[in-house]
Order: C-alpha cells, then structure tokens, then sequence
C-alpha cells in the first residue's frame, strides 16, 4: 500500500510539472524515494523521503456500518457489519537535487506550486490498492510545525537542504467485516401468577 501512495505522488507531479525548470527538462527529472543523505547521487532529482506513519486519533470513529442482506425467500443471508476504516497520516520530507542551488530552488518552487493546487489528491493519479478510493486522500504542503525537530533530522542525516513537508491523509481498512445473522422471529412470553 505504502509503494502504491509513492507511486501515486509520482503521477501527480509527472502529471502537473511544468515541462522545464530552470533549463530542465522534466523527463530528466529523477524522481527518487530513497533516504536523503549525502550519498544521493541521482541529479537533477526530487526525492520524496516516507519519515513518519501514524493514526490520526481525532479522525477516529467507532461508528459500525450495517449493510442489510437481501433475503430471497426460504434463504437465511446475513447483514454485513462493517467496522470503520482508521484514518492513517503518510509524512513525507522532500528535496530536490540539481548542480546548482537555483536550480534546487526553482524546482523545489515548481513542486510547491503543484503541491499545494491539490488538497485533495485526483482520482485519475491513484495508483494500484488506491484506485477507486473513495473519500480521494487529503494531501496537505507547506504545514507550520508540520515537522517539530527538522533540526534534529537533518542533524541524523548529517547535514542540511532545503525541503517541504507533504502529508497524505486517508482512510485505512483494517478489520474485515463480518456477518450477523438476521432476526426472523421474536417470541415473548409473559409469566402469569
């Protein structure tokens, strides 16, 4: 699932990049998900670093979905109860790699310019188990204090870029759903003295 959310990034910038930057040909552009240390030696490149997963605990609900079978005379089918999906934050970290700092800036402009056009990311850059998705992924760019210690990650990668923080929210299916059986019949009876 992870590999279709890069694989979806992807189609969303190839799709709306312009065609150059900064004497760039977009089709030279790199696009790369390995981590970003100074051992990265694909260029011109935007790597796309995956640094952070979790649950969204305010997003979450406890609210079940029933689905009523249909039931054709003489069959017993059964309802469907369906548990609700978590909602999962995808942090990304993502810089840009050119023989120049102009060049890093303008394609890092370039990338910002497409992020933040979709907060909601299109259902025709869905890749793979997200094709179909439905509601479509938030994507939110350019947070304040979206990453709290980007000191302290630069200081573990042993060195400093500039960068922006891209966050793609959506909805994760983690229980099955089960069956409950239909109630045909319900008997009282009342005790008398």
């Amino acid at each position: 699932m992870i590999n279709d959310i890069d694989k979806t990034i992807e189609n969303l910038l190839k799709k709306n990049l312009p065609q150059k930057i900064a004497n760039i040909d977009i089709n030279d552009l790199h696009i790369s998900f390995d981590r970003p240390d100074n051992t990265f030696t694909l260029s011109p490149a935007v790597n796309i670093f995956l640094y952070n997963i979790e649950e969204n605990i305010e997003r979450r609900s406890s609210r079940m979905a029933f689905v009523q079978g249909k039931n054709d005379p003489g069959t017993n089918k059964a309802n469907v109860k369906n548990y609700p999906p978590i909602n999962v934050s995808f942090s990304y970290i993502i810089t840009a790699w050119a023989t120049s700092i102009a060049e890093e800036h303008a394609i890092l402009g370039e990338l910002m310019k497409v992020l933040v056009s979709f907060p909601r990311i299109p259902a025709e850059a869905l890749s793979g188990t997200l094709e179909g998705l439905t509601p479509l992924p938030y994507a939110y760019s350019i947070l304040p204090d979206s990453f709290e210690d980007i000191g302290g990650f630069w200081q573990t990668i042993g060195w400093v870029k500039p960068s922006l923080n891209y966050k793609v929210m959506l909805d994760v299916n983690v229980q099955k759903a089960q069956e409950v059986r239909l109630v045909k019949k319900v008997a009282t009876a009342f005790a008398t003295k």
